[in-house]
């Protein structure tokens, strides 16, 4: 617990019939422009959108970041 680094999983939804590669490419774009999400240190995994469940009306997936708790979002 001395690591200021924390892993999220957060859960979002697309329409059936979404190009699962779109949706990672434009999800993992997006979350490396914040401060605060750990990419390209090798303590740590890149962010990854993983396909969790095909649900009743959509796709599940679940956005997997690295958080640094310590660095301050501007705002």
């Amino acid at each position: 617990y001395n690591d200021a680094c924390r892993r999220f999983k957060i859960p979002f939804d697309t329409e059936y019939g979404t190009d699962k590669s779109l949706v990672r490419e434009i999800v993992i774009e997006a979350v490396k422009k914040i401060p605060c999400v750990k990419h390209g240190d090798p303590r740590y995994p890149d962010p990854q959108v993983w396909l969790a469940q095909l649900g009743d009306n959509s796709l599940i997936f679940e956005l997997v970041v690295w958080v640094d708790l310590h660095v301050k979002i501007p705002g």
